[in-house]
């Protein structure tokens, strides 16, 4: 007799909620003996070969004895269930059980329960718990409850992927999940997750005021954080490093979910090697402003109305810290959708030239960090959880500018006061690759800086591949089975992958592709054979595997890859459809093969912008195309771009970029080389004027080793702006050194005396920086002079106050504009 004790009452709740709390079994001629202290593997396999028989008879509606009687006995229980081994011959009879004789059994049984309406996951649990006593040798016979447990939990829960039928190699593909990353369900990562939810809910608690208890006596401050000490301000740091293809960024997609829905501010940065890490940073606080402070009365009525205040909030407690109108309007050339929020600044005319104001020597890029800073710790004071997380951090060098944040908080101007906020902080998640990172590099140095500082918790998580168990789930999720029929697949994966999560599914992908695993109609479920998939080759990367698949697809597909590699890791719909007008450049529609890339699970959307799965995925692709053809499409994709830029200076900047890639290591005609040294001074102009130093360091240097050998004489006014331009870049940088050899060159061959009247101010400004100070004065009351602007050469205090005096009557009736 089998004895089960369950919440369910009867056979049929039983057969909904499946949750057995626990099994025995008993002889029938001896109720009162003791159960054995081991439960013996025998005796597992006889419980699950009792179920089995439940089960079938549950499932077929009391039809099971129409199978026939082909049985055999089975002696059960003898050696297990009585240690002495002593039960009379009649009794023991009396325990056989009905079983498999041959293996026509499971068949028979698997077409009565088809025959009742029941799905193959059902059919084939029943079959797999009856041969746990007749054939349990079988990779699929289920010999434990645990197993059964986990197989009724997956039906439960996952009732669509584990439970119905599928009939047809379509829907199976689709119920796969292989090619929706974004919803792809992150095995062996529980304990890394978990990690990242914890530090989430330990800083909303901070942010929220919810008062826990003190630290213990002996307990450091650093300990304490934990407990939610009452301090002015706490960040909650959380680092991921791993291989590529790991899964750290997948990491972070619950998680700003999770923030998303509990209605934090959240910025999101991903940082690539073509872009300069301080742009990346700049963007993404851009975009949020324009994603909260759209002029668009609709999308404000589907804002939440809370965290609209919280983001007013934040805009005033910006625009009452920088008060003085410059700094306004230069905040908003470094974040123009702040011209959305401040009606006062939006009507202010946007600076048309390059000359960016400077009070002096490095001036330019000190006030670029305060500003982002002030913008940071707004945000930081809003009361409200704001999340930053950094992706791909072993491009970005170092994160300096968020470490001086974090270290000189307290000192920096701005934020909610404090008796509305208390609680300021910030959750920051980075992630790197762990084999491109050395370990005195900026990055390493930078979170051994933050580990210093007593208001940062610092957690550092490595990220490896899966392990072998984890794989076989990833692999019985996929293919809609039970882990234990995925076991063999799963050893072989795990061997040739490493346990590499992104390599695992690009397996996967790659062998439903070539009908290796394959879905069959007959007995609707994924069906392979191990012996050939074990012949399938896979590299120590997956370049190999990922050009098997890339050469199946359509090749006008291919080519709309190719050019968004060449563009980088992402594209926007507006610069697709400036590339599709009049399908000039391409002839086929871009955003039709992009949307079929999505499918392929090789592009994901996010809003407008379409991007790579996963940035090996850029990568492989750009390195297949070969240098001559890969050269030409960025020379094609600058031109074409250039053409619709118009004075668009985010698409201008793009277009330069592709034509300096071209440029690069190319012999080009003297007319080539002018053109494209222009475009690059016009870049840098846009580039200076957005304080985008960097960037515009990069136009510069690129348009400089695109001039002729005479160029003062054959190109005199490309060379005069340009040599200006880098010797105001490095007057903005505090290179002082590079400013003065600029400089130099400017005046020994500027042509006129009105063409010299910037570099002299220039020159003005690095002599007070070297505190040369007579020779600075003398060098701008030459100017003044040529102007016809005596000064004596003797000047007391009555002469100064005698000209100021002059000076504010001559400026009374004078506005600012």
């Amino acid at each position: 007799n089998l004895v089960i004790f369950s919440d369910a009452p009867s056979a049929w709740e039983l057969s909904r909620s499946l949750e057995i709390q626990d099994v025995q079994f008993r002889p029938t001629a001896f109720p009162s003996m003791p159960l054995p202290q081991v439960q013996s593997a025998s005796y597992s396999r006889a419980v699950c070969a009792a179920l089995g028989n439940i089960f079938l008879e549950l499932f077929s509606r009391g039809r099971s004895s129409s199978i026939g009687s082909a049985t055999r006995d089975v002696e059960t229980g003898a050696s297990s269930c009585n240690p002495s081994n002593t039960m009379p011959e009649p009794q023991a009879r009396r325990q056989r059980m009905s079983v498999e004789l041959d293996g026509t059994f499971p068949s028979m049984v698997n077409a009565l329960l088809l025959q009742e309406g029941m799905p193959i996951s059902i059919c084939q649990l029943v079959c797999d718990l009856l041969n746990a006593i007749t054939v349990p040798s079988l990779d699929t016979a289920l010999t434990s409850l645990e197993d059964l447990a986990e197989d009724l939990s997956l039906m439960n829960s996952h009732p669509q992927r584990f439970l119905f039928d599928r009939t047809s190699p379509e829907k199976a593909l689709e119920d796969s999940c292989l090619y929706r990353s974004m919803d792809r369900h992150l095995f062996g990562r529980e304990t890394e997750l978990g990690i990242l939810m914890d530090a989430k809910r330990n800083f909303a608690k901070h942010i929220q005021k919810v008062n826990l208890d003190k630290p213990m006596n002996g307990e450091n401050k650093r300990d304490s954080l934990s407990f939610g000490q009452e301090i002015d301000f706490y960040c909650e740091a959380v680092i991921l490093s791993g291989y590529e293809g790991s899964g750290k960024t997948s990491l972070l997609q619950p998680l700003i979910r999770a923030c998303n829905e509990e209605k934090w501010f959240t910025l999101h940065l991903k940082f690539d090697k073509r872009q300069i890490p301080m742009n990346v940073f700049v963007k993404a606080i851009d975009d949020f402003f324009g994603r909260w402070a759209s002029s668009k009365n609709e999308l404000h009525a589907k804002l939440d109305s809370d965290m609209m205040q919280s983001f007013r909030k934040v805009c005033f407690s910006i625009f009452s810290t920088i008060d003085e109108e410059g700094l306004r309007q230069t905040l908003c050339e470094i974040f123009p959708n702040l011209r959305k929020v401040s009606p006062e600044v939006s009507a202010t005319k946007k600076r048309q030239n390059w000359d960016h104001p400077a009070d002096g020597v490095g001036s330019a890029t000190k006030r670029r960090m305060s500003l982002f800073n002030v913008v940071l710790k707004s945000l930081c004071s809003a009361g409200r959880p704001i999340l930053i997380t950094c992706d791909d951090l072993q491009w970005a060098d170092s994160l300096e500018g968020i470490n001086q944040f974090l270290a000189n908080y307290q000192s920096i101007p701005g934020g909610a006061q404090k008796e509305r906020t208390r609680y300021h902080g910030l959750m920051f998640v980075g992630t790197f690759r762990s084999n491109e990172v050395g370990d005195n590099g900026g990055i390493m140095e930078t979170l051994k800086s933050m580990e210093r500082n007593e208001s940062v918790k610092v957690t550092k998580l490595a990220v490896g591949g899966l392990a072998q168990n984890d794989c076989s789930k990833l692999l019985a999720a996929a293919l809609c089975l039970p882990k234990r029929h995925t076991q063999q697949l799963a050893v072989l994966v795990h061997s040739k992958t490493r346990g590499n999560p992104f390599f695992v599914v690009q397996f996967l992908r790659s062998t439903i592709k070539n009908d290796m695993v394959s879905f069959s109609v007959a007995s609707r479920r994924w069906t392979w054979e191990c012996d050939i998939l074990d012949m399938q080759m896979i590299s120590d990367g997956v370049a190999e595997l990922l050009t098997t698949t890339f050469s199946q697809l359509p090749s006008s597909m291919m080519k709309a890859l190719e050019i968004v590699s060449c563009l980088g890791y992402q594209i926007d719909e507006s610069t697709i459809d400036l590339l599709n007008i009049g399908q000039k450049l391409l002839p086929f529609n871009m955003r039709n093969e992009l949307e079929l890339a999505l499918k392929e699970g090789i592009m994901e959307k996010a809003g407008p912008i379409y991007q790579f799965t996963h940035d090996i995925i850029q990568s492989t692709i750009y390195q297949l195309l070969p240098q001559d053809y890969c050269k030409l499409i960025h020379k094609t994709l600058g031109m074409r771009l250039l053409k619709s830029a118009s004075n668009d200076a985010s698409i201008h900047l793009l277009a330069v970029d592709q034509i300096n890639i071209y440029c690069k290591d190319t012999s080009l005609t003297q007319a080539e080389r002018s053109e494209f040294a222009s475009i690059n001074t016009t870049a840098a102009k846009f580039a200076i004027a957005a304080s985008s130093f960097e960037q515009a360091r990069s136009y510069i240097d690129a348009g400089m080793n695109l001039l002729e050998t005479e160029h003062w004489s054959k190109q005199y006014s490309i060379s005069l702006d340009l040599f200006e331009m880098s010797a105001s870049v490095s007057c903005f940088n505090g290179d002082t050194g590079a400013m003065s050899l600029c400089l130099n060159e400017i005046i020994a061959n500027v042509q006129n005396f009105e063409d010299s009247l910037t570099a002299s101010s220039l020159l003005a400004k690095l002599l007070a920086a070297s505190s040369r100070y007579n020779e600075a004065m003398s060098n701008c009351l030459s100017i003044l002079s040529t102007f016809g602007e005596e000064f004596p050469k003797d000047i007391d205090r009555t002469i100064v106050l005698n000209e100021l005096a002059n000076i504010k009557r001559k400026l009374k009736n004078i506005t600012v504009d």
